[in-house]
Order: C-alpha cells, then structure tokens, then sequence
C-alpha cells in the first residue's frame, strides 16, 4: 500500500498534447499537490453549477506552476523555477489542469487507503 500511495505522490512526466509524436517533444515533469497546495491552487477560480473548476484565477495558475513543474526536458534551456514564467500560455492551462488533477487523485488515494 505505502508503494502505491508514494507513485501517486511522486513526479511524472508530462508532454504537452501539442508535443505528442514529435521526435523530440517538450515535456514537464510534473508533481502532484498536497491538500493545502490544492487549497491555494483553486482559491478564486470560477467554477460551474457542479463545482467544477470551469477557470482558474491567474494567481492560483501561477502557485500551481510554481509548486508542481519540478523539471523540464527540450525546452531549449536548463530548469529553473524562474523560468517558469516563460512557459507558453495555452501550455499553462493544460499544465495546471494536469497537477491539479494529479492532487486530487493522490489526495483520494490517500484518503480510501
């Protein structure tokens, strides 16, 4: 069991779907969110008559960034948190769509264990 949750909490790698089948695609190694990094990451965002996240506020885009893209491979220049930045914006969104996604299934794996 602690095998499992830890994969689940671990980094993974990510490729972008503008990236998929080229020969050398740009991808972001990933890490989930902690609950109170998903706190931080929605907070304000705009959500639909479910609940469901329909935008995140810039702010919570930012934190995710900032907390969940740990590495990066073919981006043309080593990684570094200050870069984040310079990530393209339709990649922002899918990116953060994906650490959020990975924190709230880490998070219920955690809690169903």
């Amino acid at each position: 069991m602690f095998d499992t949750l830890v994969a689940k909490l671990s980094p993974v790698w990510y490729t972008p779907d503008s990236e998929e089948g080229k020969d050398n695609p740009i991808r972001f190694q990933l890490k989930p969110l902690t609950p109170p990094e998903l706190d931080s990451a929605l907070f304000n965002s705009t959500r639909n008559e479910r609940g469901e996240v329909k935008e995140f506020h810039p702010n919570g885009v930012q934190f995710a960034m900032n907390v969940g893209i740990v590495d990066w491979e073919n981006v043309g220049e080593d990684f570094s948190p200050a870069k984040i930045n310079s990530i393209r914006w339709a990649w922002r969104q899918e990116l953060v769509t994906n650490i959020v996604a990975m924190g709230v299934l880490a998070g219920k794996e955690v809690k169903n264990s």
